[in-house]
């Protein structure tokens, strides 16, 4: 299966009206950079990011009030500055010109969303509706007792997650739902409600005895979206919560296709300080190679999405240096809210659908939590750190590569 190039086309119009939409109402023009007529990048067209320790020599190279920093979420090493009159591009090409590569960047919009990221797909109801639904991969069996952490940063958890028993002891921050529908009785699901607890659920499907944390750092009143500076601040609070393991199933290509700067001062100056965490993070949905980050830097494990068969690239998945290993991620079934959901995409757009509590879904989104999860049982069952375990992990995977695609698990594996 393909995407038709036009529903492409539509998907990108009506997700990135959401999300220029959710950013206008917080002051925060955005800007779209095309290549050949089609999108490669969102950011924000106000604002550049910069390491801490250039930003004198940054400054010095415009008016003593140009470019002054912004009072905003970020880690230690990099600071925002304010940019004016839309001169993102203008600004950044004068600091590389004079000062060198890797010293200031884009502010890109990293977002859960079929714009740049994840899921590829929206929800749907599962192919056999009842109260009796179970999970697609199933829940297994506990095995061990070392303890395991996992820190999910998505959109954050449903208030009524725990009555899935697979998701009994997780924990979160809330993923609130919409007003009632007048029509039908039913609260209403808004785009990408559900996502992070749908994540979880597959994690607590392979890792029954891991410990889940779901932040809501990608919320959806901002359309499942957050700008870099503000997603390496909120990985840091995980970091400082104690994880082993972090899902990050969003993500962006940049415009340069070089590393996006927020992730590698992260890298350098946080992730470094727990160098036994290990952060999985989805290749992303757009059926090309480009780098997408951060799932393709070398120190993060970049998850690709096989199709229903086990055997194949799913149509929607990104391959190259972004899928470092591959897992099922077409029609995963698992936890999602109870309510009304209204179709925002071709061919779907405007029809509405009632769920119960369960959904179908597709994305790298939903095949990053089965690596997550395979990496955590192992550290119940074996006391290894993350580390050990995501090798051996792939290691697992390189002894089953697919032709063509290159390492690849089975969620039924007991590694």
């Amino acid at each position: 299966m393909t995407e038709n190039s036009q529903f492409a086309d539509e998907r990108f119009r009506r997700q990135y009206e959401l999300i220029e939409a959710s950013y206008r109402a917080q002051g925060i023009p955005l800007a779209v950079h095309e290549r050949d007529g089609r999108p490669v990048a969102v950011y924000a067209a106000d604002r550049i990011v910069v390491r801490r320790d250039a930003e004198q020599d940054v400054r010095r190279l415009f008016g003593p009030d140009d470019l002054p920093p912004a009072e905003v979420r970020t880690i230690r090493g990099l600071v925002v500055l304010l940019v004016p009159d839309g001169r993102v591009p203008d600004v950044l090409a004068v600091i590389e010109g004079r000062l060198g590569p890797g010293i200031a960047s884009y502010s890109y919009v990293l977002s859960i969303t079929p714009v740049a990221a994840c899921p590829a797909t929206e929800p749907e109801p599962p192919a056999f509706p009842g109260n009796d639904i179970e999970p697609s991969p199933p829940p297994r069996d506990g095995d061990g007792e070392h303890p395991v952490r996992v820190g999910v940063s998505d959109t954050g958890l449903l208030a009524d997650a725990a009555r899935h028993g697979w998701l009994q002891g997780v924990t979160g921050e809330a993923d609130a739902l919409g007003g009632v529908d007048l029509a039908t009785g039913e609260p209403t699901i808004p785009p990408y409600g559900g996502h992070g607890t749908f994540i979880a659920g597959v994690v607590r499907c392979i890792a029954p005895g891991a410990e889940v944390h779901v932040a809501d750092h990608l919320p959806t009143g901002s359309a499942g979206t957050a700008l870099d500076h503000e997603v390496v601040a909120n990985l840091r609070e995980l970091l400082d919560r104690g994880v082993d393991v972090i899902n990050l199933s969003a993500g962006s290509p940049t415009i340069d296709g070089a590393a996006m700067l927020a992730f590698e001062v992260f890298h350098d100056e946080d992730l470094s300080e727990f160098p036994e965490v290990v952060i999985v993070a989805a290749a992303g949905n757009n059926a090309d190679d480009v780098p997408f980050w951060p799932a393709a830097a070398d120190w993060a494990t970049g998850v690709g999405a096989l199709a229903a068969d086990q055997l194949h690239r799913a149509w929607f998945s990104n391959w190259g240096t972004s899928a470092d290993v591959w897992a099922p991620g077409e029609a995963l079934v698992n936890a999602f809210a109870s309510g009304l959901y209204t179709y925002t995409e071709p061919p779907r757009t405007g029809a509405r659908e009632v769920f119960t509590g369960m959904a179908r879904w597709s994305g790298t989104s939903f095949a990053t939590p089965l690596v997550v999860g395979l990496v955590a049982a192992r550290m119940i069952r074996t006391g290894e750190t993350a580390l050990q375990a995501r090798d051996a992990v792939l290691a697992a995977a390189a002894a089953r590569a697919l032709p063509g695609l290159g390492p690849a698990l089975d969620p039924a594996q007991v590694i």
